[in-house]
């Protein structure tokens, strides 16, 4: 009986055969941004605000062995008739750094969409880079499935996280927010090191939570400011040393959402992660997907080196 990575190879090869020879799937390298960025801008019913390609999370990238994205072309006509964006990173995951590629921005002409499959074919059978989809849409989940996509929840919460009783409270003062670069960087591990300077060109809010007790590690936070139903909320993207965050949770939330004056702030769980923030009465939470293959011991638990920090 065949095993379940013989299956997935039998059916990617399978649909790799039923690409059209009349098309061609290319790397989009340095060289042909402005080529991709005039056709994106061109369509009038993309499924995403366009907005320009950007350059790999870090440096010193062969965008011709980790490409911005993948193009297909029409051979006979030579007009591009569909674009995949790939945005790699090198993220310190089990002690090693690992190549990632967050998929983002997938475009195919209609005529062409039974084949949009032949964009993801390029990057598919390399087990040494982990790959995601960040909220795929529904009609993608079971496809991604058989080809060996993890299908994991997430639950977004958006909550007032304003706190009147707070301010009262002994540990909201004991606490204190810093978004210095100097003081942010020295008291960050090698490892958040990396996420702070990777992030720093995104226009992220990045700070710190510092306790004066001295009894707790400083706890480093990524985020950034976004618009939710005309709402503006405070993204979370990541949060270093969770456990301590915990125990104070409401009144650290509290001090932030005083701090970026934004009551409203957001933050994905996975599994069974969640953080009571603010009050049940007064967040709203829904249930979403991340799609991500070749994870195998080096879990995610974040939404850094996406196209949420890239894009939104």
């Amino acid at each position: 009986m065949q095993n379940q990575n013989e299956k997935i190879k039998l059916y990617i090869n399978k649909i790799k055969n039923r690409v059209p020879k009349s098309l061609d799937i290319s790397p989009v390298t340095k060289s042909e941004i402005e080529t991709v960025n005039i056709y994106l801008k061109s369509r009038k019913d993309l499924i995403f605000k366009f907005w320009e390609l950007n350059e790999h999370f870090g440096e010193n990238w062969d965008y011709n062995k980790y490409p911005l994205g993948y193009m297909m072309t029409n051979k006979k006509s030579k007009k591009i008739v569909g674009f995949m964006g790939t945005i790699f990173s090198r993220r310190n995951l089990t002690e090693k750094n690992k190549i990632c590629c967050n998929l983002s921005r997938w475009f195919v002409e209609k005529e062409y969409r039974k084949f949009s499959y032949a964009l993801l074919l390029p990057i598919l059978n390399n087990e040494k880079i982990i790959i995601n989809a960040t909220t795929p849409v529904k009609s993608l989940e079971q496809f991604f499935k058989k080809l060996g996509f993890e299908n994991k929840n997430i639950n977004y919460t958006i909550g007032f996280s304003f706190n009147f009783f707070c301010l009262f409270k002994k540990n909201f003062k004991r606490f204190t927010l810093s978004d210095e670069s100097k003081i942010i960087s020295s008291n960050l591990t090698k490892d958040q090191k990396q996420i702070f300077y990777d992030h720093k060109k995104y226009n992220c809010k990045q700070f710190i939570i510092l306790d004066k007790k001295r009894e707790l590690k400083p706890i480093f936070f990524v985020a950034k400011k976004t618009k939710k139903k005309g709402l503006k909320v405070l993204d979370i993207f990541y949060i270093s040393n969770r456990e301590n965050l915990i125990p104070y949770a409401k009144e650290i939330f509290c001090k932030i959402c005083l701090s970026y004056k934004l009551p409203l702030i957001g933050l994905r769980f996975f599994n069974d992660e969640k953080i009571n923030y603010c009050s049940f009465f007064l967040s709203k939470s829904v249930k979403k997907v991340f799609s991500i293959k070749h994870e195998e011991e080096n879990k995610i638990n974040n939404m850094l080196y996406s196209d949420f920090i890239i894009f939104e």
